[in-house]
């Protein structure tokens, strides 16, 4: 069913003292700030420890390790119905709901977790990667932690709590860094390291969120509450299944024509040019979807105009970082990286520039589920997954490797008008917003281009002087002592003088 129609764009907001409007504001751009802080400080974990890892770990365990989370992604996505948006979004907020939406939750956890153990044997033959039988149900063990969380989780994020969440996400991701390190340089240096790591930060994460305010979850199953979440996560249910192959097929089809070392190159490539995107699909998810989700129930005359601000302060900073990606992200891999990753760079360039549109388009699906009307985000999904298997296939066929993601690079521009047309048809597309900064932001994503070709050659320079003094001092530090056994000039195999 359709939601009520939405007034015109130009009707009058509320009064900028009204109360309700004024604290919807305040919590908005404290959570705007907490997530930016939180998240962004994460990520800063998160590439020092590519890193560190990078000097000891293959590019085929960080492939492994790419395929395993595409994988666990996908089924994490296939059985979603929505808990958390309809805990977010629903009027109920009583026990018996949130209680209901816990126990679906924890089912669906473990019975992810018994699927990835099923699976693992013959996607390592599909896939070609021999090692799925054995990490795949160990990290998949990860889901069924995941599915323990608390529902206070979602009851902070409905309010905009979102000071805590972010304490609680940034202590993970110390968590993930610190075990990733020192498993890899204590214990074992390979895939292992990145495994134990993603099952030590999903067991802080889970226990932490047990720890926000809120009620103590139960196992409980309320036939009202039931019918709710299933009737909300009906659409949503298909539209997750499609937006998994939007966002994946890229990967899926990669995996299926590379090697797992090049997948591997690929992967490292995609997080960090992620780093900006995930921070606004953060945002947007946290701060964004929770403020168009309270505009809609309580003043929805106001909703086009909450969204297009919700869009300005999430997506204009992170199109200034994707240029900054764009420009230095090749730059990164020749100053701190093995010569192995250094494919990796233009990866960056590639993702980058499509996620300057893709971002518009992923926008609009928020709006939709706010509005109850998760068809329409099916609906663009469904757009995203033609539209990219098409510009990635056609890449491949004319130029192989390069041709896909060339190919990859423009399916987002390709995608944009059938979206804009979608959104149109709700009333809630933004041509005033979206034309001006596509057109910006790609010419000034040409420039930096051309700027990142003009500074590798110097970038390149500098780092293989950074890596000599780096081997000449782990050299050092990995000779003995002179005067020990080892280092005697008159030792056993030395002739005497």
């Amino acid at each position: 069913m359709n939601p009520p129609p939405l007034e015109s764009r130009a009707a009058p907001a509320a009064a900028p003292d009204a109360p309700a409007g004024g604290n919807l504001r305040r919590r908005a751009i404290a959570g705007g700030l907490w997530t930016a802080v939180g998240f962004g400080g994460g990520q800063g974990l998160r590439l020092l420890s590519n890193i560190v890892l990078a000097q000891v770990l293959l590019t085929d365990d960080f492939g492994l390790m790419g395929k395993v989370t595409v994988i666990l992604t996908g089924l994490l996505m296939f059985s979603d119905i929505g808990i958390g948006p309809a805990l977010i979004s629903s009027k109920r907020t009583d026990a018996a709901f949130r209680n209901t939406a816990w126990t679906i939750q924890v089912g669906r956890g473990f019975l992810l977790w018994g699927a990835a153990a099923a699976l693992a044997q013959p996607l390592s033959v599909l896939l070609n990667a021999p090692g799925l039988t054995a990490v795949l149900p160990v990290v998949a063990a990860s889901a069924a932690i995941q599915g323990l969380q608390s529902s206070n989780w979602f009851s902070a994020n409905r309010e905009l709590s979102v000071g805590r969440m972010m304490g609680i996400e940034l202590g993970t991701m110390g968590v993930l860094v610190s075990t990733m390190v020192f498993w890899a340089y204590a214990i074992d240096a390979s895939v292992w390291a990145l495994v134990v790591g993603n099952l030590a930060s999903a067991v802080f994460h889970t226990a932490m969120s047990h720890t926000l305010p809120g009620i103590r979850n139960r196992l409980r199953l309320e036939r009202e509450a039931a019918g709710e979440l299933i009737r909300f996560g009906r659409w949503l249910f298909l539209s997750t299944v499609i937006t998994f192959f939007a966002m994946q097929i890229d990967k899926l089809l990669l995996m299926r024509f590379t090697t797992t070392q090049t997948f591997g190159v690929f992967y490292i490539g995609m997080q960090l040019a992620n780093l900006g995107p995930t921070l606004a699909l953060k945002v947007a998810h946290l701060v964004g979807f929770p403020v168009i989700s309270e505009v809609y129930r309580e003043r929805p005359a106001e909703f086009s105009r909450a969204f297009v601000r919700v869009q300005t302060v999430t997506l204009l900073p992170v199109h200034a970082a994707l240029l900054g990606m764009i420009l230095l992200g090749p730059s990164l891999f020749y100053l701190f990286y093995p010569v192995s990753y250094w494919g990796a760079g233009w990866i960056v360039q590639v993702l980058s520039l499509n996620a300057v549109v893709g971002l518009l388009n992923t926008s609009y699906g928020n709006a939709f589920m706010a509005t109850g009307n998760t068809f329409y985000n099916m609906l663009i999904s469904l757009i995203q997954v033609a539209v990219t298997t098409a510009a990635v296939l056609t890449g491949y066929a004319v130029g192989g490797e390069t041709g896909f993601l060339l190919g990859l690079a423009v399916c987002q521009y390709a995608a944009y008008p059938l979206d804009a047309a979608v959104a149109d048809r709700m009333k809630i597309w933004q041509p005033r917003f979206d034309l001006p900064l596509i057109a910006a932001t790609t010419l000034l994503s040409l420039a930096a281009l051309w700027g990142a070709q003009q500074i590798a050659p110097v970038s390149a320079s500098w780092g293989q002087t950074l890596r000599g003094v780096v081997a000449e001092w782990r050299a050092s530090a990995a000779a003995p002592p002179a005067g020990t056994l080892d280092g005697r000039a008159d030792r056993a195999d030395t002739p005497a003088s």
